[in-house]
């Protein structure tokens, strides 16, 4: 299958009698990473849900068929599972009665791709919430998707291993040819690992464009509530620097 968008048109949502999601058109190309912003409550995940078919909504979305989606919970899974038996049920719809060798080497190799190889035989419920995010990465990547829905993949890994993860999203994107849209808080990684941030605010896109186009001081507080210096740091990418809340 050649590579398609991830596209959102008039994507409208009710849940509980509230309006969560207004009208939101949004596309996301072959390649391309899109970080999606917002206060807490905007939208961000009930848009992804809706994209990943797990909510009832309105408009129309267009996904590929492999589709690789990382809700930000994970924590019904069971723990007993191993780390490599996690990355496996990546590949559930190839999965028979045996589990093929091919199926192992392609779970072994999305493992150590995301840098956890020697956590392959560790149970998952012995490990911090940093690793099993990893884990699920990697259980994302081992079903070869054909695009990406990742749901805050970096909220309990260390700046070290977050700043790993998005790059390893990145390349992901680009050498697979990916569509990719990823829901993050950290506005200074966004800026490093997205080709465009769309922002989110009271179930609206407000906009989307490139990192040095969406932030600016303006737009951080007006959605965010907060005063902040937006400076070119030493890759030419703006470094948000937060000064004050504003109530």
């Amino acid at each position: 299958m050649s590579p398609a968008d991830i596209r959102a048109e008039g994507i409208t949502l009710r849940l509980g009698g509230a309006e969560i999601l207004k009208g939101v058109d949004l596309a996301v190309a072959p390649g391309e990473v899109v970080a999606l912003l917002g206060p807490n409550g905007s939208g961000k995940s009930s848009l992804l849900r809706a994209l990943a078919g797990m909510l009832p909504h309105g408009g129309r979305r267009a996904v590929p068929a492999r589709l690789g989606y990382m809700p930000q919970d994970n924590g019904a899974t069971g723990g007993a599972l191993t780390v490599l038996e996690v990355a496996l049920l990546g590949r559930l719809r190839h999965l028979g009665a045996v589990v093929a060798e091919e199926d192992l080497a392609i779970a072994a190799a999305a493992l150590e791709e995301i840098g956890i190889a020697h956590l392959a035989e560790r149970p998952l419920a012995a490990l911090s919430g940093g690793q099993r995010q990893m884990a699920f990465l990697a259980q994302v990547l081992a079903g070869e998707p054909e695009a990406m829905l990742l749901d805050e993949p970096t909220s309990a890994l260390d700046i070290r291993h977050g700043l790993h993860v998005l790059q390893l999203v990145r390349g992901a994107a680009r050498a697979r040819g990916l569509p990719v849209l990823v829901v993050l808080h950290d506005l200074n990684a966004a800026a490093r690992c997205a080709d465009r941030i769309a922002v989110m605010q009271e179930g609206r896109l407000r906009g989307c464009a490139s990192p040095a186009a969406m932030l600016t001081p303006a737009m951080v507080e007006a959605v965010f509530g907060v005063v902040a210096e937006i400076r070119p740091a030493r890759d030419g990418l703006p470094a948000v620097i937060p000064l004050e809340a504003v109530f």
